[in-house]
């Protein structure tokens, strides 16, 4: 009679003990392809970390820079307050001015309003034109390691410590590296990019150095 209760215990213990084997091989597999999917995670992480572009800049590129950067200065304000100024006072006192006090004031008005901008859309298409790094296209690759252009045989590495200030415009991204030297990316150039190319600048470089739209 004791038999068969003998039989069944060590029956029920040895598939015990196969349940436990197959458990702890499933385990080390769900374990082994967690592994796995946390690398394939990261090397995909890595990738999205990199953006490569190629830009060619253009006279409409060069005019914005000028622009942006000749008057959004308060110096640029200071300008355009005195054109304005002298615009509305030559509105109210021309009739009552000599000839001298009328011309200095059209002068004055057209100066910041007028002159200056013609004379910066003269001066963008003559960098544009001379400059032989503006007649072929840059090419950017931008990572945690920093910012790499390329043209030609010429290639150089910018660190993002370097970097002063990013700017984004509706048609541009502008990294500044000095106060007068800076890197235009027109987004033409990488409209399927541009979330990559924005995740990359703002993961290495501080938030109030950027100014997003």
């Amino acid at each position: 009679m004791h038999c068969p209760t003998s039989f069944n215990h060590t029956y029920l213990g040895s598939i015990a003990s196969k349940l436990a084997t197959c458990m702890g091989i499933k385990m080390e597999q769900e374990m082994q392809i967690g592994k796995e999917e946390k690398s394939m995670a990261g090397q995909n992480e890595d990738i999205e970390k990199e953006a490569k572009i190629s830009v060619l800049i253009k006279v409409k590129d060069m005019i914005y820079f000028l622009f942006y950067h000749n008057y959004t200065h308060l110096s640029g304000w200071i300008g355009i307050g005195i054109s304005m100024a002298a615009f509305i006072m030559l509105i109210i006192t021309y009739k009552d001015n000599q000839f001298a006090t009328n011309f200095l004031l059209i002068i004055l008005a057209s100066l910041f309003i007028v002159f200056q901008p013609i004379n910066l859309c003269l001066k963008a298409a003559q960098q544009v034109k001379l400059n032989p790094m503006f007649k072929e296209h840059l090419n950017y690759t931008l990572n945690n390691e920093g910012i790499g252009i390329s043209q030609g045989d010429d290639s150089m590495i910018i660190s993002w410590e370097e970097v002063r200030k990013v700017i984004e415009g509706k048609n541009h991204i502008t990294i500044y590296v000095s106060a007068v030297r800076a890197y235009i990316l027109p987004k033409e150039y990488y409209t399927e990019q541009y979330q990559q190319v924005k995740e990359v600048i703002k993961e290495n470089v501080g938030g109030p150095v950027c100014k997003w739209r």
